[in-house]
């Protein structure tokens, strides 16, 4: 008998109670049974491969080497939310865009409604002229009832006086932590001759679970 099967059946009868017994090889007995004979005048056991084995001096006796199966555990605790796939604004700005005024705190361009939560935000517009005007135009991601976490601002270089039309995508994100529902907004002004115009905005929100 192997050290593995002989020390498997010691622990089985120790726990059993049974205080002398005979070890004998584990033959080709069932891997889910074990097999002995106990020696009725003495109650010594032996461990054999099928209880056909056991002499006449000797009773028979099998048992499963694993019982059966308990019942089952108390539910565990329910799992943290999922994260929500994410949010979206769009706002188009009209084929030829839309003149941007020169307010400190800019035009609203488009905003989405956001769950309390913790909150990448990227967005993005085009900047535009149909003139020849000098301009700069700076837009920003912000949060309605508080500050950002981060507030990145994006400003478009100055355009000087005399430079052929041209456009160029802004585009930024802010990390938003919100104690509450809130609104974020992507706002532009153009704070030099309001000669930009703006289309093509977009912002979009994912929610993340930390901000560090």
């Amino acid at each position: 008998m192997s050290e593995t099967c002989a020390a498997r059946f010691q622990t089985l009868l120790r726990a059993a109670g049974v205080a002398t017994f005979v070890l004998a090889t584990c033959g080709s007995a069932a891997a889910d049974v074990i097999n002995a004979c106990i020696t009725k005048s003495t109650g010594q056991v032996r461990i054999v491969a099928t209880t056909g084995q056991c002499k006449s001096n000797e009773a028979p006796l099998s048992w499963n080497v694993a019982g059966p199966a308990g019942p089952a555990g108390p539910a565990g605790e329910p799992g943290p939310a999922g994260l929500v796939a994410g949010y979206q604004a769009e706002a188009s700005g009209g084929p030829t865009g839309t003149a941007l005024n020169s307010f400190i705190s800019g035009d609203l361009l488009t905003s989405v409604n956001l769950p309390a939560g913790n909150w990448a935000v990227f967005a993005r517009v085009r900047i535009s002229r149909d003139t020849s005007s000098e301009y700069v135009a700076e837009c920003s991601i912000r949060q309605v009832s508080a500050s950002l976490t981060k507030d990145e601002t994006s400003t478009l270089e100055t355009q000087p006086a005399g430079a052929l039309t041209n456009s160029k995508i802004i585009s930024m994100m802010s990390l938003a932590e919100l104690a509450a529902d809130d609104t974020v907004e992507l706002r532009c002004n153009d704070s030099l001759t309001q000669s930009a115009r703006w289309n093509e905005a977009r912002i979009v929100a994912i929610q993340i679970t930390t901000i560090n």
